[in-house]
C-alpha cells in the first residue's frame, strides 16, 4: 500500500477516456476500488477517470515525485454523463484527425477528450510543438466549441504498452515495475487489470492460455486445455496455478 499513513494518502492508477495513456495520482478516498468512477485533477480542469490499479496492487516505500490528489469520486449523475461526452469527443476527434490529415500536418493526435464540466476541451498530440500550438486550436475551438488545452507528448512518454507492461526507459515505471508483488496473478495479470497474452488462467469452464484480450470489453479469448475456446470476462479469469 502507498502513501503516507499519516495522512491516508495512497496511489492508484487511473484511466481518463480519451487519453492516450495511464495516469498515477494519490488520494485520500478511503476503501477506492478498481473500476471507480473519481474526479482526477489536472491543469485544465476536473476530468472523468476510473481506477484500473488499485493502491493494494502496488508496493511503493514513497511516491518518486509529488502527485495531484484525487479526492472524491463521480456522483451517478457525472458517471451517466461521461458515455455521452465520449461520444461528443469521438466526433470531434474525427473531424480534427480528417483536417490535420488534409493540411497534411506533421502532427499525431493521440488523445482528445473534454473536462468533466465539458468547459474545456483536451488535445493530446505529437510532432513538433511549435507546429502544434500555432495549429491545433484554430483546428479544434470551431468543432468543440469550447477553448482548447493541449498536451505535448514527447515520444517514449507513455507509461504502459497496449497490454499494460511498463516501459521500461522511465525511471517513475521502473519503481513502479519492480516493486508489484510477483505473484501468479502478477505474473498473468498487467498493471491496469487486463490478463496478458498466453499467460495460464482458471476460468470456470477450466483451465487454458489467453490467445487474445478485447481491451475496451474487458474480455478474453481462452484455449482451454481441451481445445475449446472460450469468451470470458477478464474479471472473472485468475491465475493459474
Amino acid at each position: 500500500m502507498a502513501g503516507d499513513p499519516l495522512n491516508r494518502e495512497f496511489l492508484v492508477g487511473v484511466r481518463i477516456p480519451g487519453a492516450g495513456r495511464l495516469r498515477f495520482r494519490g488520494t485520500t478516498i478511503e476503501g477506492i476500488a478498481l473500476r471507480d468512477w473519481v474526479a482526477v485533477p489536472s491543469p485544465a480542469g476536473e476530468e472523468p477517470g476510473q481506477v484500473v490499479v488499485a493502491p493494494q496492487q502496488l508496493k511503493l516505500a514513497k511516491v518518486p515525485e509529488r502527485l495531484p490528489i484525487v479526492i472524491r469520486r463521480l456522483t451517478p449523475d457525472e458517471v451517466a454523463l461521461v458515455t455521452k461526452r465520449m461520444d461528443r469527443a469521438r466526433e470531434v476527434l474525427d473531424a480534427v484527425i480528417a483536417t490535420v490529415r488534409e493540411r497534411r500536418l506533421p502532427l499525431f493526435i493521440t488523445g482528445l477528450r473534454f473536462t468533466l464540466s465539458s468547459e474545456v476541451v483536451i488535445v493530446s498530440y505529437r510532432g513538433p510543438q511549435e507546429t502544434g500550438e500555432g495549429e491545433l486550436p484554430g483546428v479544434v475551438e470551431p468543432v468543440a466549441g469550447v477553448p482548447v488545452h493541449l498536451e505535448h507528448e514527447a515520444a517514449g512518454t507513455n507509461l504502459f504498452g497496449s497490454l499494460g507492461r511498463p516501459v521500461a526507459a522511465l525511471t517513475f515505471n521502473e519503481l513502479l515495475r519492480n516493486r508489484f508483488p510477483r505473484t501468479g496473478r502478477d505474473l498473468a495479470f498487467a498493471p491496469e487489470g487486463l490478463v496478458r497474452l498466453g499467460a495460464r488462467v482458471r476460468t470456470d469452464h477450466g483451465a487454458g492460455s489467453v490467445i487474445s484480450v478485447a481491451t475496451r470489453e474487458r474480455r478474453a479469448r481462452v484455449r482451454l486445455d481441451s481445445g475449446e475456446e472460450v469468451l470470458v470476462p477478464v474479471d472473472d479469469l485468475g491465475a493459474a496455478g
